[in-house]
Formats: C-alpha cells, sequence, structure tokens
C-alpha cells in the first residue's frame, strides 16, 4: 500500500507486495490511500475501483486495493486482484509473492505453491518464496520440506520471528521436540510480544513435561495481555503441575483475606521493607489486575499488610499465585503455591 508515488506498505508478518514506482498517482489513488491510512478498507476499495474503472492497465489501484481487500478479509477478492497486479507487472517477484501469500490466506495451497515456484525459479534465493513454499509443505502434511526450505532461507538472510514460529511447527511435527523448542525459544526472542510464539513454547515444554519452564512461559503472556482468558486457562492448568525440586507436585495454597507486603528474611541487621511497582498503564499509573505469577530468588515470607502477620512463606526459585476470587458477593485474594 503507497502512501505517495514511491512509499511501500506492508501490513502483516507475511510479506506483502510493494505499491509501485511512478511518476504520478491519481487522485482516486492518493484518496483510496487516504481511506486506507484512516482504517476505511470499504472506502478505500471503492476509490481504487473507480481509479480502476478509468485505467484498468495502472498497477497502483489494483495492488493497493489487493492489501485493503485482504486486511479486510475479502481473500478471494484480495486473490483476484494480486492476479490483476501479477499480469500487470509479470517480472515483479514482490508482487507474485504476495499472491502466493494471499492465496494461503484463502486456503488455495495449490496456487500458492505455483506462485512461489515461479519466484524461485527467477530467483532461488527469495526468502519470502521460501518460507511461503514451505508453509505450503506445512499445510500438505510435509514437515521435513519444511524445514529444508526454511534452512535454505537462513542461508540467505536471518530468520524472522515469523519464519522461527514456521520451523517450530515443522520440527514439532517431524516429533522433533528439542528442535522445535529452540526454534521457539527463537523467535520469542526475536520478538517478545510475538504471542503464538510464546503459546507454542510453553505448550512444547508442556508435552516434555517441564511444567515450571511452561509456566513461566506462559506467565510472560499474561503480563502482555493481562485480560486474555486463554492465557488464564493455561496458567491454571499447569499451576498444579509445578514442582519445587523437579520432583512433585506443589499442594493448594492459602487464602489473603488482606492486601499483602513481602518481607525478607530473618537477618542480623534490619532490611528495609522495599515496595515495587507490579506493571503499569501507558500513563504510569498501576494496572488493575485479576491474577499475578510470581517468584523470588531467595526465601521469603508474606505478611498481612495490616496485622503484620505473616500468611505464608517460600522458597527460591518456586512459583506462586495470586488471584482476586469472589466468595459470597466480595473478593478475597487467593494465594496459590
Amino acid at each position: 500500500m503507497a502512501a505517495g508515488a514511491e512509499t511501500p506498505f506492508i501490513g502483516r508478518r507475511e510479506p506483502q507486495a510493494r505499491a509501485p514506482k511512478s511518476a504520478q498517482v491519481s487522485p482516486l489513488v492518493r484518496r483510496g490511500n487516504s481511506h486506507y491510512f484512516q482504517g476505511n478498507h470499504a472506502g478505500a476499495v471503492a476509490s481504487y475501483e473507480a481509479a480502476i474503472r478509468a485505467s484498468s492497465s495502472t498497477l497502483a489501484p489494483w495492488i493497493n486495493g489487493a492489501v485493503a481487500l485482504d486486511e479486510a478479509g475479502e481473500l478471494r477478492k484480495a486473490v483476484y486482484w494480486y492476479q490483476r497486479a501479477a499480469q500487470i507487472d509479470a517480472a515483479d517477484n514482490d508482487i507474485l509473492a504476495a499472491l502466493g501469500w494471499a492465496q494461503l490466506r484463502a486456503r488455495k495451497p495449490d496456487g500458492a505453491a505455483d506462485s512461489f515456484r515461479r519466484v524461485l525459479q527467477r530467483n532461488p534465493d527469495n526468502t519470502q518464496a521460501l518460507l511461503g513454499l514451505a508453509r505450503v509443505e506445512l499445510a500438505r502434511g510435509n514437515p521435513q520440506q519444511a524445514v529444508a526450505l526454511i534452512n535454505r532461507s537462513q542461508g540467505v538472510s536471518p530468520l524472522t520471528s515469523l519464519a522461527y514460529y514456521l520451523l517450530g511447527q515443522a520440527y514439532e511435527r517431524s516429533d522433533d521436540r528439542a528442535n522445535a523448542i529452540v526454534a521457539y525459544r527463537q523467535g520469542v526472542g526475536s520478538d517478545s510480544y510475538f504471542l503464538e510464539a510464546r503459546a507454542a513454547l510453553g505448550r512444547a515444554y508442556l508435552r516434555i513435561r517441564s511444567f515450571n519452564e511452561a509456566f513461566r512461559q506462559f506467565s510472560k503472556m499474561l503480563d502482555a495481555d493481562p485480560g486474555n482468558p486463554d492465557i488464564h486457562a493455561l496458567i491454571l492448568k499447569v499451576q498444579p503441575l509445578l514442582t519445587r525440586s523437579g520432583s512433585s507436585p506443589r499442594p493448594e495454597g492459602l487464602h489473603l483475606p488482606a492486601p499483602y507486603i513481602v518481607l525478607s528474611p530473618p537477618a542480623s541487621s534490619p532490611v528495609p521493607v522495599q515496595r515495587v511497582g507490579i506493571g503499569t498503564n501507558p500513563m504510569g499509573r498501576p494496572r488493575a489486575r485479576q491474577m499475578l505469577a510470581f517468584s523470588a530468588t531467595t526465601a521469603f515470607t508474606l505478611a498481612d499488610a495490616k496485622t503484620g502477620k505473616r500468611i505464608a512463606s517460600g522458597g527460591a526459585d518456586e512459583f506462586w499465585v495470586v488471584r482476586l476470587k469472589p466468595v459470597k458477593k466480595r473478593l478475597i485474594m487467593e494465594l496459590v503455591a
């Protein structure tokens, strides 16, 4: 999608086509671009359609309209528009690769494979086409071919977070759990907010019964998206399986009737109590939470903030969860170890 004559736009993790370079962009295309960047996909497509009626051999409205249709979920129509763009500029590999990804999203793997192979015939090192064809092979149940294609693309350029995620999926479907975990870890390492990859990593740890590591990944997901009920469900699923030493599950914990503070272990000299802010909104104010997962690097004690009464004690590297629980029309804080 082009904002002007030569400005490219990429709106997804998957690659999309560049808008064409041109000395002039018609007012109708500019209007479509304006609608698009305002989030009005329907208005954008209407403007591009008007531009096409004025000149159906112009590339810009076809390719920009394809992107808008793709993002609006009109996948089959988007594929047609990408195909028309590819006919106008048959030498542009980026447009052909974008067509392949659109065909994948429209559940047309055979057409996608054909588009990607046409790109690779011209340029065997085209990363977009290599990754796209790898995704086709995954869809066809050929994970080993997918691994080979992704590794081949890594020889051309460093893998993206999406590529690591695809590689992890391919290894998993090849029953290579160790390499799957390595790939997923690289994916979340390159993009810590790639929740799909982090969820896959957590589930991969569950499959090898590494419950503490799975819990750590799900807790990080909760930090990024605290209101997501699916993440809360994952936390609750793995929580009873956590271990202190890697050998035995932990029992259910205690209920906290009041706000709590964390006290340092007894020492020969007094240690000041530290107040720690846990999560803020963009304005710097505390963010409301219904659940909080935490661990400490040393032994610790939980105490009632008002009375000082000790409620529970924990050891180093243990995982704990504090959550709000409705009881008789009021909320209490529940502590679970």
